[in-house]
């Protein structure tokens, strides 16, 4: 098929795809509601959003928009803090996760500031570079003070108020996709029949959006940030999904071949000497992980050129889980 991006990514080059709806994009300055189907975007003002109380009051306060989903959330920053703003009846939970985790030993987590009323949660800044900024610089990443941090993590008792965790179908994504790029279903679905059925169920208080811009090292330890989905589950969707992004980012750099797949594997075994993994389910983990970020990449401008190279690692057998 013609693999040429749609027209509308020579301008916007950041999308938030979904199934229905539009999708946000932006340029760096200006947002948008993109139509999938037509893709003819909207300029909008995020301060407008009626859904989201709270922003314009983020703004009018000095924040600078680092981060905008239409009607469903968005983020801001000043010197000291950064302050999400959600629907207001969304709110309460964010705080909530953060106090669930206040005290644990083993591992950091931000303090919640302020909140109120109108949807906006005050965080502080955690002083230090993510293991993103870590992997971008060349510089080593403490994989063992990591999967310590992260099995410390998953020892933490849930409250009788975190939901049980839940795992993305494929066919979302399929979903996702083809409101953009409809010649894209027969390939996709090819892959996904392929796939191995996922396990999401166990004990473990799991952060389940735990990639590698998540995670921060700094003076007084790991710290966990983004804690908006926190839920009981298997260890193997953390552990997993961050190794793979692990590795992800030595194919965005075009590093050695093998490389990304050391980091993955260091990962595991660093994880697997204080906690025990389930090999069946690292492996589906990691081939629908592989899945996700292939579809998600199809509708990123700067992704795209990796996105085949992602779904070739969905429709093979994972490799042996190590240790």
């Amino acid at each position: 098929m013609n693999d040429l991006p749609p027209i509308w990514m020579r301008r916007w080059h950041t999308a938030a795809p979904s199934p229905s709806g539009p999708w946000t994009v932006t340029d760096g300055d200006d947002h948008g509601l993109l139509d999938p189907e037509r893709g003819v975007v909207t300029v909008v003002d995020p301060a407008d959003d009626r859904r989201l109380p709270g922003l314009a009051a983020a703004l009018a306060d000095g924040g600078r928009l680092v981060a905008y989903r239409h009607h469903r959330r968005a983020v801001t920053r000043d010197t000291t803090s950064f302050t999400k703003v959600v629907r207001p009846d969304r709110a309460a939970g964010i705080v909530r996760n953060h106090e669930v985790l206040v005290g644990s030993p083993g591992f950091e987590t931000p303090r919640v500031l302020h909140a109120t009323d109108d949807g906006r949660v005050q965080i502080e800044t955690v002083e230090g570079p993510s293991l993103h900024g870590l992997l971008r610089a060349d510089v080593d990443v403490p994989i063992p003070a990591v999967a310590t941090a992260l099995s410390a993590l998953h020892a933490v008792s849930p409250s009788a108020t975190v939901p049980p965790a839940e795992f993305d179908d494929p066919a979302r994504w399929i979903a996702i996709v083809t409101r953009m790029e409809p010649a894209r279903r027969r390939s996709l679905q090819a892959v996904a029949d392929e796939l191995p059925s996922v396990d999401p169920a166990g004990s473990a208080l799991v952060h389940t959006d735990l990639h590698d811009k998540n995670v921060m090292s700094t003076r007084r330890g790991v710290h966990f940030i983004d804690l908006d989905g926190l839920a009981v589950g298997a260890p193997e969707i953390d552990v997993v999904n961050l190794a793979v992004h692990l590795e992800l980012r030595a194919l965005q750099a075009g590093l050695e071949a093998g490389e990304g797949r050391r980091r993955f594997e260091n990962l595991l075994t660093a994880y697997q000497r204080r906690r025990p993994l389930d090999a069946t389910n690292v492996s589906a983990i990691e081939r629908h992980t592989w899945f996700r970020l292939g579809c998600l990449y199809l509708c990123r401008p700067s992704g795209r050129r990796l996105a085949h190279a992602l779904l070739d690692r969905a429709a093979r057998r994972a490799e042996p889980l190590p240790g």
